[in-house]
């Protein structure tokens, strides 16, 4: 009884380790893979345009607002004011001054009551440059919080 039960342990474990192997072996492709998109010039690698906008962090506005203890609501306002935004429908557009300047991309989301009734959004989300840009902004025509969430001028 006790053999059977050391081979149920070896079979187990054996099992274990050609997991192991396999997702070792499927990693490695990817990475295989992953290292082929590079072209290597002068030992630094190389990726397309597309492939580090692909990387770079987005954010909502209200992820930046609240480093301002603002709403995100209440920043897009802000934005529109100082005429850097405005709505068409209800999906926030940059003026044509900002478009071109990587400060947002755009990401498709489903909204509806249910997954039967449901239409597609577009959703702009902001870059690291783009957060900076609303940085500097606030700074440039002194609109700043405090701690408390009041604004104040510098």
């Amino acid at each position: 009884m006790c053999k059977k039960s050391s081979k149920k342990i070896e079979l187990d474990n054996n099992i274990s380790i050609e997991l192991e192997e396999k997702i070792e072996q499927i990693v490695e492709k990817k990475l295989k893979k992953i290292l082929e998109k590079l072209n290597l010039n002068n030992n630094m690698p190389f990726l397309k345009k597309e492939e580090i906008d692909d990387i770079q962090p987005v954010y909502p506005i209200t992820v930046i607002a609240k480093n301002y203890d603002l709403s995100g609501q209440a920043l897009n306002t802000l934005l529109a004011i100082l005429k850097v935004q405005y709505k068409v429908g209800d999906t926030w557009v940059l003026y044509d001054k900002y478009t071109k300047q990587g400060l947002v991309k755009y990401e498709d989301i489903l909204i509806g009551k249910n997954k039967y009734v449901m239409r597609k959004k577009k959703h702009m989300l902001w870059t690291n440059k783009g957060a900076e840009f609303i940085d500097k902004l606030l700074r440039k025509h002194k609109i700043l919080n405090d701690r408390e969430g009041n604004l104040f001028e510098e």
